[in-house]
């Protein structure tokens, strides 16, 4: 299956970069250069045309000036003789010229927010007595990050392209509470009170695509061949559903997988994996592998493999019918909580390898290969 074709939004908001560069004791620096590459946004095959936002830059805790040195606005056909610059670069450059030897070392702190390019270096260039030119570089991704964590050019992270930058995306799941157990969903109700018939998620708002990891369990009906003598079962049956708010319009005809379906895409460690997204992308999915209208689309995204079901705008619902006493994935070993306001998430200490786990994220993350922490070509999070 092809995803459709988007245009990746840009972000609103990027992580904060710093580094500090220092010009030995004895030395003699003149200028720093701070460049930048494959400048994105209104840019064009022709060159770019805005100046980028330049980086602060302290020496020895005093604001120097950032110049602009070459860019699309300024001595633009200068950049063209040999050795020049490339077209579609800017660069920035901070002039020191220092005449006499350092006494002690010199430091440069470069700071800003990191630009959507491809590539950005800050160099300082320095003399000594015996060397005319000695460069000390650091490129984007030996930058210090602000959040740590957020550096958008290591491998993994969310690029400068991102929505979000060290945000999870992970959403907690539920155990059913007394008064909901009682109210809203009065079955497979446990001696304490709470169903163990059900955990359930809400979405945050902003999320457009969810992917559910969930370790299937033995169950009765979980392929085309049942079992023609009743055995004993995990859970009698297991199913994973999107459930839109109420008095929404209903534009697709499915909202559940069942666990004969989840064992259709069951990995090699027992885990199979669910999408949600919104329904019109959905409904796409439909016509382009011309499914049956009560069969939701299959998705292919990389590592995983999984049923795309629409927006649980209203809740996502895994319903546990018969789960066994003995069975740790039973949702009867989870906390049983009073009401809504004390519930607190279902723990893996709890349910252990078979609590499901959900994350979610925008329609572009998605198509640029992550849904929060999940990458699309990489082992499922820690």
């Amino acid at each position: 299956m092809q995803p459709v074709k988007s245009t990746v939004a840009l972000s609103e908001t990027m992580p904060s970069y710093q580094t500090t560069l220092i010009a030995p004791a004895g030395t003699y620096p003149w200028q720093i250069l701070i460049r930048f590459y494959a400048p994105w946004g209104d840019g064009s095959l022709e060159g770019w045309q805005i100046p980028l936002t330049p980086p602060t830059v302290l020496v020895n805790d005093t604001a120097y000036s950032v110049d602009t040195t070459f860019s699309y606005q300024q001595n633009y056909m200068n950049g063209q003789p040999s050795p020049g610059y490339d077209q579609h670069e800017q660069c920035f450059t901070v002039f020191i010229g220092q005449t006499t030897a350092l006494e002690e070392a010199m430091s440069i702190t470069v700071s800003g927010e990191f630009q959507q390019v491809g590539y950005m270096s800050a160099t300082l260039y320095y003399s000594s007595l015996n060397t005319p030119t000695l460069p000390i570089e650091v490129i984007d991704s030996e930058m210090t990050a602000i959040p740590d964590t957020a550096n958008p050019y290591i491998a993994g992270n969310p690029s400068v392209f991102s929505n979000e930058y060290g945000v999870s995306g992970k959403i907690d799941l539920y155990r059913p509470d007394k008064v909901a157990s009682l109210s809203i969903l009065p079955d497979e109700v446990a001696e304490d009170g709470c169903s163990k018939g059900y955990l359930y998620a809400n979405k945050d708002e902003g999320q457009e695509i969810l992917i559910l990891r969930i370790k299937v369990p033995q169950t009765f009906i979980h392929n085309a061949t049942p079992d023609t003598v009743f055995g004993h079962y995990q859970c009698r049956e297991l199913t994973v559903s999107a459930h839109p708010v109420y008095g929404l319009p209903q534009t697709l005809d499915f909202w559940s997988v069942s666990s004969r379906m989840l064992n259709d895409f069951i990995d090699d460690e027992g885990y199979a994996y669910v999408f949600f997204g919104p329904d019109d992308y959905v409904q796409q999915q439909v016509i382009e592998q011309q499914t049956v209208a009560t069969r939701p689309p299959v998705m292919i995204w990389g590592n995983y493999t999984g049923y795309l079901l629409g927006d649980p705008s209203g809740s996502l619902i895994v319903r546990y019918r018969d789960p066994a006493d003995n069975w740790v994935g039973n949702p009867a070993n989870a906390v049983c909580y009073l009401d809504k306001a004390s519930n607190q998430p279902v723990t893996t200490a709890e349910l252990g390898e078979y609590l499901p786990e959900l994350y979610g994220d925008t329609l572009a993350n998605f198509l640029a290969g992550h849904i929060g922490d999940v990458i699309k070509d990489q082992a499922w999070p820690d």
